[in-house]
This record gives structure tokens, sequence and C-alpha cells, in this order.
């Protein structure tokens, strides 16, 4: 079927809850369905041959699974919204791993905030107009929260969220941090560098010293033993 039915991210919300996404990666789901086809439950891409793969492949439906990789997963269970969302779960192991996604992180971390979305309203009936837009949230850096339909959502996606932003947060000060005792090393480096220069310079006079008080006393030796 060409491109088959085009599924709001809400429609996708539902089916990859009945299938047993849950928390965070219930919305790493939806937004790899949305990076993936766009919302077509019957998309199609076909990849060329290569040389480890000397036959085309075809990535299907709205998750994208491919036939090769994946045969079996049969076309028609690809096209299924449901099947495919069951498909994915068990490939994704529970999605807490979407490596053979090609769209994750980068391309479905766009569609992150609106996935959050989609889950509110799916519990709710209702946006979240409390949610950030531009908050992402890292696999598998926070818990999996369980949203049940029909109980309220808004806090707890939300909280995923602002808990993502803290831990973003916190990344980017750990890396200050390195940045900056990088800095400072390098800065002691220095100072070490210039206090050794210093030294051996010293040393060097001393040693410049020793010689002409040396010289100092053979000349007066040697005024003594003439004048003896």
């Amino acid at each position: 079927m060409a491109n088959g039915v085009l599924f709001s991210a809400v429609e996708i919300a539902r089916v990859a809850y009945e299938a047993n996404f849950r928390g965070v990666a219930l919305i790493h789901a939806i937004a790899v369905a949305l990076a993936e086809s766009s919302g077509y439950t019957g998309a199609r891409n076909v990849n060329p041959a290569t040389e480890t793969n000397p036959q085309a492949t075809t990535d299907r439906g709205l998750w994208q699974i491919n036939d090769y990789w994946h045969p079996e997963v049969t076309d028609a269970q690809a096209d299924d919204p449901l099947e495919a969302a069951r498909a994915a779960f068990r490939i994704s192991g529970g999605g807490t791993d979407w490596s053979q996604w090609t769209t994750w992180p980068a391309a479905a971390g766009v569609y992150l905030a609106q996935a959050a979305q989609a889950v509110g309203t799916m519990a709710t009936g209702g946006p979240l107009p409390s949610v950030d837009p531009a908050g992402t949230i890292p696999g598998g850096s926070l818990p999996g929260v369980s949203i049940p339909p029909g109980e309220p959502a808004t806090a707890t996606v939300a909280a995923l969220i602002a808990g993502a932003n803290a831990t973003i947060s916190a990344a980017n000060q750990q890396a200050a941090t390195i940045v900056q005792a990088s800095t400072n090393l390098t800065g002691a480096l220095g100072g070490l560098a210039t206090l050794g220069a210093a030294v051996v310079a010293d040393l060097e006079r001393f040693g410049y010293i020793l010689i002409g008080l040396a010289l100092a006393l053979v000349g007066l030796w040697l005024v003594v033993r003439s004048g003896g």
C-alpha cells in the first residue's frame, strides 16, 4: 500500500503504549516513528545494494523495520501499526536500545518535545502547555515512568523533561569543570616551567660565582707563595 495511512503523534502514542512502551521509552518510540516514517503506516524506503549487502533492502512501516535484518516481520505486520509497534518494542529491547535505527538520536531528537506532548494528550485528552518545547530527553539517563491512559500526566511529562534538562545542565557543568581544571593544569605546568628555568639560571650564576671564588683563591695562594 502506497504510504498507507497518516498517523498523528497521538495515534502513534496509543499503539506504542498498547505495545507496552512506557515512560521515556514511550516518548522515544514516538519520536523514532515520526523521524523514520513521518507517521505513514505504509512508508517504504529502498536501500540500494552495497558490498556488505549484495541485495537491495527495504525499510517498512511506521518504524521502518528492515526486511533484510528482520525477515521475521512480514510486510503485513510492518504495515500494521500495532504489530509494527510490537516488533519495534522487541527489536529495541523494550525501548532501551535504538541503535538499529539510523534516525536515533539526532533526527529523532527533533521530535522528542512533540512526542512528549502526544503522550500528555493521549493520557489527559488535552495538550501540555507547561512543557518546554526545547526540552530534550537523552536516552537511558532517566528512569521509566508509566503513564496509564486516563490518568493526569501533565506533571509526569513535564517532570521528565525537567529532569532531562537538569541532567544536561549537570553534564555541561561537569564539562566546564574539566575544561577549567585543564586550564589550571596548563597554567601550573607553565609556572613550573618558568620556575625551572629560573632555578637553572640561578644555578648557572651560582656556578660562575664558585668559579670566580676558586680563581680568586688560586690567585691569593700564588701571591702568598711567591711572597714566601
